[in-house]
C-alpha cells in the first residue's frame, strides 16, 4: 500500500533542504522542469537545469510540420519557450546538450556523460533532481540513469521527481505519482506567488499546451531516488515505454548494462 508523503511549503521541511541550496535539474526534454518543478525551482537559491534533447521528434509528426514544416523548426521553438520559462524561474544557468532528439537519448548516453560530467564540474552543485526511473518514457529513465552515475561519481545526493506512467498497456497515464512509494515523498504546497509564477512558466511552452493540460499544476511531489536496479524493468507489466515510438524497454536496459563513460 503507497504510504502517505510528507506535505510543506518550501523552507518549512528539512527533508528537502538538499535541494533548496545549489542543485542541477537534469531534465530530458523542454517543459518538464515547468511541468515536474516549476514551483521548487524558484526556491532554490542557486539553481541549474541541463536539458538533454532538443524536444524535436526524431519522428515526423504532422502536428508541427504543418505550422513549422520542419522537425529543426520544432525544436527551435521548444528551446526558445524553456529558456524563456527558465528567465521567468530565475534561473541560475541552464545547459543544453545540442542535436539529441526526442526518444533517442538511450543511444547518446556517454556523450550525455561527459556533458553532465563537465556541467558539474563548472558549476559545482550540492545535489542533482531528476526524473522517476518510471518506463514512462525512455528519455525520462536516461535521465535518472545518468542522475544516479553522476551522483556516485561525484558524491553528490539525488532527489528524483515522477511524470507519468501506466500500470499496464492499456490503462489511462497516471500522472505525478511515484510508480511506488516508500513514505519518503515530500509534497509542496502551493504557494500563491510561485503557482502565479509556475503558471506564467507553463505559459511560455506553447507548442505543448495540450500536453501540459493533463497535469495538475499545483502539485510537485520530490524523492531522495531510491537503490534502483538499472538492469531491470522498473513496471514489469509494460514491454514497451507508456509515452514512445514502440521503443522496447529492454533495448534501453541494455544500453543502461553496456554502458562505459
Amino acid at each position: 500500500m503507497p504510504r502517505a508523503s510528507h506535505a510543506m511549503r518550501l523552507g518549512t521541511s528539512s527533508a528537502i533542504e538538499q535541494l533548496l541550496g545549489s542543485t542541477l535539474v537534469l531534465v530530458a526534454h523542454p517543459d518538464d522542469e515547468s511541468v515536474g518543478c516549476g514551483m521548487l525551482l524558484q526556491g532554490i537559491r542557486a539553481a541549474g537545469i541541463l536539458l538533454c534533447t532538443d524536444g524535436g521528434p526524431a519522428v515526423t509528426r504532422p502536428w508541427y510540420t504543418r505550422v513549422l514544416h520542419r522537425r529543426t523548426r520544432y525544436a527551435g521553438k521548444r528551446l526558445a519557450e524553456f529558456r524563456a520559462a527558465s528567465r521567468i524561474a530565475r534561473v541560475r544557468y541552464t545547459c543544453e546538450m545540442n542535436g539529441i532528439q526526442d526518444q533517442l537519448l538511450y543511444k547518446c548516453l556517454e556523450r550525455a556523460a561527459g556533458f553532465l560530467a563537465e556541467c558539474i564540474a563548472q558549476h559545482r552543485p550540492d545535489a542533482i533532481l531528476s526524473h522517476a526511473f518510471e518506463a514512462g518514457h525512455p528519455d525520462h529513465d536516461c535521465c535518472a540513469f545518468l542522475a544516479h552515475w553522476a551522483g556516485r561519481k561525484f558524491s553528490l545526493p539525488v532527489w528524483e521527481m515522477p511524470l507519468y506512467y501506466r500500470s499496464a498497456p492499456s490503462s489511462p497515464l497516471v500522472y505525478q505519482r511515484f510508480l511506488c512509494c516508500y513514505g519518503n515523498e515530500v509534497e509542496l504546497f502551493p504557494e500563491p506567488d510561485k503557482l502565479l509564477r509556475k503558471t506564467m512558466m507553463l505559459s511560455e511552452h506553447r507548442s505543448q499546451a495540450g500536453v501540459i493540460s493533463r497535469f495538475d499544476k499545483t502539485r510537485e511531489v520530490f524523492r531522495p531516488q531510491p537503490a534502483y536496479d538499472f538492469s531491470m524493468n522498473p513496471n514489469p507489466a509494460l514491454s514497451t515505454f507508456a509515452v514512445c515510438d514502440n521503443i522496447a524497454i529492454g533495448c534501453v536496459l541494455e544500453r543502461f548494462r553496456s554502458f562505459a563513460p
